[in-house]
């Protein structure tokens, strides 16, 4: 995600300080044992108050080995880390923080056992956290759905991000559905090789549905390439993860 989608966390920061960690009730298997595991994470957030901490589980009864990929938004990767999981073990990586902020979505690329994991990207201020939120790993899908509202009476925002982790160029379309499953408008995103794009999602919504929506967005690969997704709410201050839905 941008540096403008993140500024987006900040507005909560007014009388009181939340924090509101929010974990995916099951995580996702990988590939079957001894096969490659290729788990994504659609966002991380680092530095600038900033960290995300990688815990990787190997369900598996044989060691998983590999590599911690952090990708900006175009797809480079800016950083690989070195990671081993022990059989029926865990193992956990925290970005470094640091003064600037870098943002982008992650890949961990391994053989053996069985991974699954979750990215939980902290807010700090003076060293306190003030807010987090965590992203579950995931394997690429054709089409998702995800549950989508905006008030801004109520101070709710909704924005996704979508990633490409393949090698060749993919399209996506959104669809903005109604409560109702009214269509009601439809945009096409173009991901380069490795590409990560966010949106706010009133930024795309019809004018006069703009402060106020309630329904779902659908995303769905125009190439018949797999793309990577993930979904966050903030509500007064409390930011989660939204479901993403395999259709």
């Amino acid at each position: 995600m941008g540096s403008d989608l993140l500024a987006w966390y900040r507005l909560y920061m007014k009388a009181r300080i939340v924090l509101a960690l929010v974990l995916w009730p099951a995580l996702p298997l990988s590939a079957q044992v001894g096969q490659q595991n290729n788990v994504h994470f659609a966002h991380f957030a680092t530095g600038s108050g900033y960290s995300t901490t990688f815990t990787l589980i190997n369900t598996g009864p044989t060691p998983a080995s590999g590599v911690l990929q952090l990708n900006d938004a175009s797809g480079t990767t800016r950083t690989e880390i070195q990671v081993t999981i022990p059989a029926r073990g865990t193992n956990t990586v925290e970005t470094g923080g640091g003064a600037t902020l870098r943002t982008g979505w992650a890949t961990f690329v391994g053989q053996g056992g069985n991974v699954a994991g979750v990215a939980t990207f902290y807010l700090r201020e003076r060293g306190v956290p003030v807010a987090a939120a965590a992203v579950t790993g995931s394997h690429p899908v054709q089409s998702a759905t995800i549950p989508a509202r905006v008030s801004f009476a109520d101070e709710e925002y909704m924005s996704y991000a979508v990633a490409n982790p393949g090698t060749s160029a993919n399209a996506v379309s959104i669809t903005i559905y109604s409560s109702e499953g009214v269509p009601m408008r439809a945009v096409l995103v173009h991901l380069e090789p490795r590409e990560q794009r966010a949106q706010f999602l009133h930024q795309i919504l019809p004018p006069e549905d703009a402060d106020f929506f309630n329904g779902s967005i659908r995303v769905v690969s125009q190439t018949g390439a797999p793309f990577v997704a993930v979904g966050l709410t903030q509500i007064m201050g409390l930011i989660t993860v939204l479901p993403v839905v395999v259709d």
